[in-house]
């Protein structure tokens, strides 16, 4: 009899959790996918706008109408993705009152030209947020030495 309350009482939790857990999806999905793809336009030149991601965390994209599933894209559009997804999440956790943003070699299978305005998209949040960047790739190293110059920011590199 205890053992049956017990299960019902935690039945009862997990339905509770669940429901809430499905309020928050809808309540915060649709603005994480807007801002998520946004984000992905300007990583990809317009190529991707579009990201719909669900309860399950299946991510798809709109490419021309083409919905298909995150595993038929590539090992770097895959981490631009979640890239783009993480940085819509800090912006609508934070808005304009944004952390330090610290990258750790999120970029070692993307493409240069990606790379390149994945770095132009870095420098114009820098204005609003510090980016901490940790890279092993000297591409890398030579885009956001390029940009501090530019920028006239301080840019501190060790290897």
């Amino acid at each position: 009899a205890q053992l049956k309350e017990k299960a019902q009482s935690l039945n009862l939790a997990y339905k509770m959790l669940e429901n809430a857990y499905n309020k928050m999806q809808d309540r915060f999905a649709p603005q994480i996918n807007k801002k998520a793809g946004e984000i992905l336009s300007v990583f990809t030149k317009n190529k991707y706008s579009k990201l719909y991601m669900n309860i399950k965390n299946e991510i798809k994209l709109d490419d021309n109408s083409n919905i298909r599933q995150l595993s038929l894209y590539s090992a770097g559009t895959n981490d631009i993705i979640y890239f783009a997804v993480r940085l819509a999440v800090v912006f609508l956790i934070f808005s304009d009152n944004l952390p330090p943003i610290i990258i750790d070699d999120s970029f070692s299978r993307v493409d240069k030209h990606r790379l390149k305005q994945i770095f132009q998209y870095l420098s114009e949040i820098s204005i609003k947020s510090q980016i901490i960047l940790f890279t092993c790739r000297e591409e890398e190293f030579n885009l956001a030495n390029n940009l501090a110059n530019l920028l006239k920011i301080w840019i501190r590199v060790v290897f």
